[in-house]
């Protein structure tokens, strides 16, 4: 065997070894990034479940809910989606590829969430079906139209819950309360007005009127509510159904701000110790609020003295 032959029975076995080398390390167990969209790409999610729908885009540079409302969304909840569902890792190897697990890791169509990303042209970069989990670290995952299941490093299922009410921003009205001028309180138990006049508040009703001091605690407490006006929950497109008790409301409030523009409040019975807010002349969306809540503005003339 002459030099050049063993140069190149050399060169075959090296080859040889790289390629075996090679094919071991692609059996390898690697770690990936499910999700295709990352924050800087998706401009909408649409979430979707047998019982809910959810979608977000973001309009002239902001996050909203789209459907089935237009409305603003809590502080974060995108941010969640953005920096821990998108990143979210998982082996490249499957737990299955059985159709008949699907159901075990709760991925049918009808029993996973479906969670979509898709950009600012609308093309989809994501199509995801989520299942749920008992272990708290990983999520059962799998791409729509295939049956390899995978299970992300972190559970996300409740993170993309469609939930409407825990993601539509829950304040009534964003005011500053120092801005607040007047208050007007009608309702069986109490009718009253506070009105601010140069550095006092001048209480009056149906029978007597006299000054408050700013720093009076009933005073305080009542401009307090709004630093924070919120409801607890939403009714939408049901107004007809409460018109006539809204028509009677059992406590109606409003307030003049120190621009000049007003809101009014009424209140009417939803269900025990609830009650269904109307913000001005809005049918579209009634808010929820406690009896506690409500049972702020009652106050009598004693509470202010």
């Amino acid at each position: 065997m002459n030099k050049k032959t063993r140069l190149y029975i050399l060169i075959l076995v090296v080859l040889v070894v790289i390629y075996m080398v090679s094919k071991i390390d692609t059996n390898k167990e690697k770690k990936f990034n499910f999700f295709t969209a990352d924050s800087n790409s998706v401009a909408r999610f649409e979430i979707t479940s047998i019982t809910d729908t959810l979608h977000l885009a973001k309009v002239a540079g902001e996050w909203k809910i789209v459907a089935p409302v237009t409305w603003a969304l809590q502080d974060g909840k995108v941010d969640k989606l953005l920096d821990t569902v998108l990143p979210a890792e998982t082996s490249s190897i499957p737990v299955s590829e059985n159709a008949a697990s699907l159901e075990k890791y709760d991925l049918t169509d009808s029993m996973a969430t479906h969670f979509k990303t898709l950009d600012s042209s609308g093309n989809v970069l994501d199509d995801v079906l989520v299942g749920k989990s008992d272990n708290y670290n990983v999520t059962p995952v799998r791409k729509m139209g295939s049956n390899s299941v995978y299970l992300l490093e972190s559970n996300i299922s409740y993170t993309i819950k469609p939930v409407l009410d825990s993601w539509r921003r829950r304040e009534i009205v964003d005011i500053d309360p120092d801005q607040i001028v007047k208050f007007m309180v009608v309702s069986d138990d109490a009718t009253y007005t506070l009105t601010l006049s140069d550095s006092l508040w001048e209480y009056a009703d149906e029978k007597e009127s006299f000054s408050v001091k700013d720093d009076n605690a009933t005073l305080k407490s009542l401009k307090s509510t709004f630093n924070r006006f919120a409801a607890t929950g939403f009714v939408d497109g049901e107004f007809d159904q409460y018109a006539d008790a809204l028509a009677i409301p059992v406590l109606e409030l409003g307030l003049e701000m120190w621009d000049g523009s007003n809101y009014y409040f009424r209140y009417a019975p939803y269900e025990e110790k609830k009650y269904v807010v109307q913000l001005n002349s809005d049918t579209e969306t009634l808010y929820l609020q406690s009896e506690s809540s409500m049972k702020k503005f009652q106050k009598t003339s004693a509470d202010f003295k």
